[in-house]
């Protein structure tokens, strides 16, 4: 079952990837009007949150997909941990996005404060997954991996002022 969800959702995540790229490519015209076929995240922040909800969406299930096929089964704390800790950076890089442009101050500020809940709950997290028997090497890792890279992004952005 396990796996079957996960090849369900690599599917999912594959299609959504088209799609992001497709609307991407379609809303960004090129000179003469063609059509701009790049990396769907070049775009992202043209049309926010509505881009960055449909990429996150997408690289969402490839990640999850990717992950029940290959992880082992079972610790459930160090899953949850990292899944969390992949949800707040994923708040952190969706407020990113929006950040370019200051009419999507409101999302922006929803996103980060999404991202500040889910860090505060990864502190509760990680103490309970370190401790869980048998230990969750692999989702202690991915999540730990995640956790500094969120705690990374806040510092840089609030060592260049950008508030």
């Amino acid at each position: 079952m396990r796996t079957l969800i996960g090849a369900i959702l690599l599917l999912a995540g594959a299609a959504l990837l088209y799609d992001a790229g497709l609307r991407a490519g379609l809303a960004a015209r090129g000179p003469e009007g063609a059509v701009d076929y790049t990396l769907p995240a070049r775009h992202v922040g043209e049309r926010f949150p509505a881009d960055a909800l449909g990429l996150a969406g997408a690289l969402w299930g490839l990640g999850l997909g990717l992950y029940l096929l290959l992880s082992p089964a079972g610790r459930p704390l160090a899953t949850l941990f990292s899944i969390n800790t992949l949800l707040a950076l994923t708040g952190l890089l969706l407020a990113a996005a929006g950040a370019s442009q200051p009419a999507n101050a409101r999302w922006v500020a929803i996103f980060a404060a999404v991202a500040a809940l889910h860090l505060v709950t990864g502190l509760i997290l990680l103490p309970l997954a370190a401790s869980e028997k048998p230990r969750g090497i692999f989702g202690l890792l991915m999540g730990g991996a995640a956790y500094a890279a969120s705690l990374g992004a806040v510092a840089l952005v609030f060592l260049n002022g950008k508030t």
